[in-house]
């Protein structure tokens, strides 16, 4: 199950009371101010509401609780602990433009590097990148083994495929866009274009 522990950054003891009248979990006491402070430093809150995840020992699962619970309201995946990309990878379906679908180790036989590429049809300075790195890739970098997999952040399917015709690379299969999600928290989760 799942336990929670409000920490309030409430300005005063009344307005601490007011607002965990409408909770149905625990609070620290708003009195305690210096475990607040203690506990906001070690999690690293910078800015509110933050949630932090942690374990029947009190070790950190994740600081992005907020970002695991909204994507995943119902518990599926409850604690929500972070997958290393390789288990993330396990069960990916990769896809040629010609709609060959392999698994990651397949895409992996004979090559000496993986790179995602995160990309949008939409997103301008992608429509800029894209061809320079089709050019790169193409001319040299697949040669000496590298592998790309585009990830694509487009918003609609027709989108990603319009896009994908364009690259000479593999891809993610567009329907599973959880592990897309996924795998973009995993790297960071910053903007686009993003080669990692």
């Amino acid at each position: 199950g799942l336990e929670v522990v409000f920490v309030s950054s409430d300005r005063s003891d009344e307005d601490f009371s007011g607002y965990f009248k409408e909770m149905p979990w625990l609070a620290l006491p708003y009195a305690d101010r210096e475990k607040r402070e203690a506990l906001s430093k070690k999690f690293g809150v910078h800015g509110i509401p933050s949630l932090v995840i942690l374990d029947e020992a009190a070790k950190t699962i994740t600081k992005e609780g907020r970002k695991a619970i909204s994507e995943d309201s119902t518990g599926e995946e409850l604690p929500w602990k972070p997958q290393k990309v390789s288990e993330l990878l396990s069960g990916a379906k990769i896809v040629s433009r010609e709609g060959r679908e392999m698994g990651i180790s397949e895409v992996m036989k004979e090559k000496a590097a993986l790179a995602f590429y995160f990309s949008a049809h939409w997103c301008p300075p992608c429509r800029g990148f894209t061809p320079k790195l089709a050019e790169w890739y193409s001319k040299d970098l697949k040669g000496k083994g590298l592998e790309v997999v585009f990830v694509s952040a487009d918003r609609e399917e027709q989108g990603f495929k319009d896009y994908f015709a364009e690259m000479p690379w593999l891809a993610l299969d567009y329907s599973d866009r959880t592990l897309s999600a996924k795998l973009n928290s995993a790297f960071g989760g910053g903007g686009i274009p993003a080669l990692v």
